[in-house]
């Protein structure tokens, strides 16, 4: 995220806010400017003059606030685009990723990180734009009433901005804590809830609280601390800002009194230096929002950043897949040495072995989502070709059986059109018709508004892939939540295809084991 990204986003809008700002600042200095013929015209008592001067300060007063809100509006408007834009990036980054979703780190950084970002990193810079163009239009403004009064103003507001930087630092640390401290409180919700029905089975809502209420104490305590810090940082620029007010207003009682400038100039004078010492306050604050915000909105570019997506072959043309000296070491020190084998087109293998010896591992490193691996996993095309393959179109099937929002119908076929007739000839070959006929609306039930059980819900996924044009299929204990008499059914209606099919299971009877062209055992 950059402020560079974010203004190519929609540049029509940027340059349409800076035309208002600066629209509203000259609104402004026009104001405070028309206090010095409308004070001389009350010392002259010219009464229609005065009400002139204050029809026409109302008039600018009532423009200068509709362009700010203008303003004020498209601002917000576009920071809520290109946040939504950020999520798009987000997501077709995790579209396109091999790696595991932590849902915890997710929703902090799309709920609360990027607004935290488009609070205390895109709106500052807005800020310190408008804060400089306010001053710049209130100097000018000021240097045709007296030029060394502006020299005078634009020291003080340098000295303003210098003293902000003070606790750049120490707001960026509290910022980054503020944000691994939600993380954790996510993640510790995220892990706890599912549990609640077995801590209170074990009546131990006490060790909940604790878990739970110690991270969220940790959150509040870094909130404390990072409102004192932004208090600390209020204090200095409001008192170097008060300071620098007083010895202004000092100098230009000087003046008056010398008879060098108007009692007028001296009113307009401080509406210019008001306007002009906010700005700056409102510009060092924005300075050490932005700094930061630099670890939070490094972590989020990271995050965001997409290598380019290879080219790969399609496994249309697959003839053969070896598997040769595959070996994975995990972090904790274990390592899995797997046999060498190999599987040819249309080949229906049964993979068996003990748990734990790896076998689900072992379909995680064909598809690619397994790191720390070596050895070599080689495809061949028909031509004996190596193929560099699209693992994407290789069809998996976990055993915890995935479905989305939406009916059992569109589950099953993805959204395709024209389904209806093989959906119904898999359904009822696949021992599934009985479910679908008990219930109300048959196979465009919504999945939310009943509750599936988890041999009902491997049905549904088992038929959605029998359905696809997939040229491998690995299955990894598909059927456990099935009952043993539709097993076989299922089973030989999914192996019923030309596909090349690598099929985990346990407890399987002899009659099953049977349909399988062979057996490898790790």
């Amino acid at each position: 995220m950059t402020f560079t990204s974010f203004v190519k986003n929609n540049k029509f809008f940027f340059i349409l806010n800076i035309i208002l700002m600066i629209v509203t600042a000259i609104f402004i200095a026009l104001n405070s400017y028309i206090t010095i013929p409308l004070i001389g015209a009350l010392e002259q008592k010219q009464n229609s003059k005065f009400w002139i001067f204050i029809c026409i300060s109302l008039a600018l007063g009532l423009l200068s606030y509709s362009c700010k809100s203008l303003s004020d509006y498209l601002v917000e408007k576009q920071i809520q685009e290109y946040l939504i834009e950020l999520r798009k990036k987000m997501f077709k980054k995790i579209y396109y990723s091999k790696k595991n979703v932590d849902i915890s780190v997710l929703q902090n950084d799309v709920i609360n990180n990027y607004q935290q970002l488009g609070k205390n990193y895109i709106l500052p810079f807005f800020t310190i734009i408008n804060g400089v163009i306010n001053i710049i239009v209130m100097l000018l403004t000021v240097s045709s009433i007296n030029w060394w009064l502006s020299c005078f103003i634009l020291i003080s507001s340098t000295v303003t901005v210098l003293g902000s930087r003070l606790f750049s630092k120490k707001l960026a640390q509290v910022i980054k804590r503020e944000s691994e401290y939600k993380e954790a409180l996510i993640r510790n919700i995220t892990s706890w809830i599912p549990a609640l029905v077995l801590v209170r089975k074990y009546k131990k809502e006490k060790f909940l609280y604790q878990k739970i209420l110690y991270q969220s104490k940790k959150l509040e305590e870094t909130k404390i601390r990072k409102a004192k810090v932004t208090e600390s940082n209020d204090f200095l620029i409001d008192n170097t800002t008060n300071m620098m007010e007083v010895i202004l207003l000092v100098i230009v009682g000087v003046l008056i009194y010398r008879k060098a400038l108007s009692l007028g100039v001296y009113a307009a004078i401080g509406s210019f230096l008001y306007s002009i010492l906010q700005s700056m306050k409102s510009i060092g604050y924005c300075a050490a929002s932005i700094n930061g915000s630099k670890y939070l909105n490094d972590q989020i570019k990271y995050k965001l950043y997409m290598h380019k997506i290879k080219h790969h072959q399609s496994l249309k043309d697959f003839e053969s897949l070896k598997f040769t000296d595959v070996t994975i070491h995990f972090e904790n020190g274990e390592i899995i040495k797997f046999p060498d084998f190999s599987l040819k087109k249309g080949e229906k293998v049964l993979l068996s072995g003990p748990s734990g010896v790896g076998k689900s591992t072992l379909l995680r490193i064909i598809l690619g989502l397994e790191e720390n691996v070596s050895g070599k996993i080689t495809f061949f095309s028909s031509k004996g070709k190596i193929l560099n393959p699209n693992l994407e179109e290789i069809g998996y099937i976990e055993q915890e059986a995935v479905l989305f929002p939406g009916s059992i119908r569109e589950n099953i076929a993805m959204f395709k059109e024209n389904m209806a007739d093989k959906i119904n000839d898999k359904v009822k070959k696949m021992k599934f018709w009985a479910d679908i006929t008990r219930l109300s609306e048959g196979l465009d039930t919504q999945i939310s508004s009943i509750d599936l059980s988890g041999g009902q819900k491997q049905k549904i996924v088992l038929i959605r892939n029998s359905l696809t044009d997939s040229s491998i299929f690995l299955v990894d204990e598909a059927t456990s939540a099935i009952d043993e008499s539709s097993r076989f059914q299922i089973i030989e209606e999914f192996l019923h295809t030309d596909a090349t099919v690598l099929w985990i299971e346990h407890n399987l009877n002899k009659q099953i084991e049977n349909l399988f062209d062979r057996q490898i055992n790790l």
